[in-house]
């Protein structure tokens, strides 16, 4: 299982996310509260004798919800979740082992006006 699958799993396991994780953009129609996601491929670390197994893969989540408290709720149960990934294998138990999860920023938070929705954006990294 890809790390992308297994993290899609693992959010998925949040009840008020069940059916509501998504690559890139959310399907159309979908009501909030939803999960976008990004992620990419990876980096390979290097050390002074070559490349090792293990790498690093930066991604995004955006938590979209209908209200400001329901964001915030939300917002700390991903944390929880991100932070759980710590030394154990993601997803259905054939995603990869977490060796390590940062957070470079905060989460941002924000208002869309035209969907009247509230957004947080964690932006986080994991090593492989």
């Amino acid at each position: 299982m890809r790390f992308e699958e297994a993290l899609a799993f693992e959010l998925g396991t949040i009840p008020e996310f069940i059916n509501n994780v998504f690559p890139l953009v959310v399907v159309e129609g979908k009501t909030a509260p939803y999960i976008a996601y990004t992620s990419n491929e990876g980096s390979k670390l290097k050390t002074l004798t070559g490349y090792l197994d293990s790498k690093s893969i930066t991604a995004e989540l955006n938590i979209v919800a209908r209200s400001y408290p329901e964001n915030k709720r939300l917002t700390s149960l991903v944390l929880e979740k991100l932070i759980s990934f710590q030394s154990r294998s993601i997803g259905d138990g054939t995603g990869p082992y977490i060796q390590d999860v940062n957070f470079p920023d905060e989460p941002k938070e924000g208002y869309e006006f035209e969907t009247e929705l509230y957004r947080s954006a964690i932006p986080f990294q994991v090593y492989l």
